[in-house]
């Protein structure tokens, strides 16, 4: 996937995953292969199934939208789930 949208400007992506659940998110400048942040605050992530909801930026930090295959560890900002 990371080669498909990287450098294609506005990307919509949307998963099904095996349990039925639909989700995604919209990243307004897309997703450039880096160590930085691409973005705005009209980035956004949602789910369709089981509920529909949209999930838009707090405006905390200026964290929209990261693509990076070579990093070893998360970048500062995000965190994984045990």
């Amino acid at each position: 996937m990371s080669k498909r949208v990287n450098g294609e400007g506005p990307c919509l992506v949307v998963v099904e995953s095996t349990n039925g659940r639909i989700f995604g998110c919209f990243a307004s400048a897309g997703f450039c292969m880096g160590s930085t942040y691409h973005g705005d605050a009209t980035s956004f992530l949602f789910e369709i199934q089981p509920h529909v909801r949209v999930y838009s930026a707090t405006g905390l930090t200026q964290n929209y939208a990261y693509l990076n295959c070579q990093q070893a560890s998360m970048p500062n900002g995000l965190v994984s789930s045990p």
